[in-house]
């Protein structure tokens, strides 16, 4: 373990104990409550270490006022998450019963046997705070799709404004085809070369000689300088001079050049579509916790209140200062930045849900 690891843990540790539920009402161990919900901290620093990374070994004061940001900002991730999961809830806007669990088998499928129990323990995360936080995410996605998507409204005009500012974004570039033939001996590659043209059997010719042979498709623009230049001044089936490379010499065989192509008109149109409701999204998801922040009842820790400092911080008043009660537009209102501010407007909750 690094020792800036080690730093950020025993920071964390050292901040655990003050976290105990000192405003009134509060449970130990509890930072936070949206509606009666309570947030703990174990959930809270779960979330901050996976946002940010380990702490520098900076002077003390310097680290207790990142850490305190760090905090806030991984809190109010939490408080949106919280507020989005009960409209849901209330709405009966539920996930299927096997999205969870589906979820679930595709993100294990990225790692080898074993290898995700063995992360959430390096990390110090619990499989069922994990799978808690999965669900909440899975959640907001539902609702970014089901609740805030159908409020927004897309019009030919926005489209064709849209589609004109940013044409460029919708050609497929020019496609080149090419072999690389590379081998320790220039003769040997010379000769797979003029082979290769002559029969145009790359399986045949790799078996024959000592080179190797990589069949290439790339866009011109993802091409290293140095071999879209070769390529650009070639004909199809004409080879480039052989030149060494690093420990071997290779060569290039242009097979096609496919021209730069627009995209199709219904792939633009979806493209252009989503990209408009990703920039409505912002403003919507904004207005709509907004909204939610306002008729909730949101208590968070004084600690962690905006200009409050870290128990044990220098400058720091006993008892934290403050009572931790919050609402919007009152003294404990989180920092603004969450963890899913791309989410986006919706219906007031006393107005009819989708598909009810």
């Amino acid at each position: 373990m690094k020792r800036k690891t080690v730093l950020s843990v025993v920071m964390c540790l050292l901040f655990l104990v003050p976290f105990r539920g000192r405003a009134e009402g509060m449970m130990p161990g509890e930072v936070a409550s949206v509606n009666g919900q309570g947030v703990y901290f174990s959930e809270l620093e779960s979330r901050r270490s996976r946002l940010f990374d380990a702490l520098s070994p900076d002077e003390p004061p310097a680290i207790e006022a990142a850490l305190q940001e760090q905090y806030r900002y991984a809190l109010q991730g939490i408080i949106d998450e919280l507020l989005i999961c009960q409209y849901m809830g209330r709405n009966k806007l539920d996930l299927a019963p096997d999205a969870l669990a589906a979820e679930e088998a595709l993100i294990r499928a990225d790692y080898p046997e074993g290898g995700f129990d063995q992360m959430l323990l390096e990390e110090g995360i619990s499989l069922d705070l994990w799978r808690e936080s999965l669900r909440r995410g899975l959640l907001v996605r539902k609702f970014q799709a089901e609740v805030l998507r159908p409020e927004i409204t897309i019009s030919p005009d926005e489209v064709n404004a849209y589609y004109k500012a940013h044409a460029g974004e919708f050609l497929i570039p020019e496609q080149w085809h090419f072999m690389q033939i590379s081998g320790i001996d220039k003769k040997e590659v010379e000769q797979a070369r003029d082979s290769f043209i002559q029969t145009r059997n790359a399986t045949a010719v790799q078996l024959s000689r000592p080179v190797s042979i990589h069949d290439i498709r790339a866009a011109i623009d993802r091409l290293p300088e140095a071999v879209s230049g070769e390529l650009a001044r070639l004909m199809p089936w004409k080879a480039a001079p052989v030149k060494p490379f690093e420990k071997e010499f290779r060569v290039f065989v242009l097979l096609e050049k496919t021209p730069a192509t627009e995209l199709g008109t219904e792939e633009i149109y979806r493209r252009v579509e989503q990209a408009i409701a990703e920039e409505k999204l912002q403003s919507v998801y904004v207005r709509w916790m907004e909204k939610q922040r306002a008729k909730a009842a949101i208590r968070i820790a004084p600690e962690l209140m905006p200009g409050a400092a870290l128990p044990g911080a220098p400058g720091a008043e006993p008892g934290g200062g403050g009572n931790g009660t919050s609402s919007a537009g009152g003294p404990g209102r989180p920092v603004a930045g969450g963890a899913n501010p791309g989410a986006p407007s919706v219906p007031d909750e006393e107005n009819a849900a989708p598909g009810k």
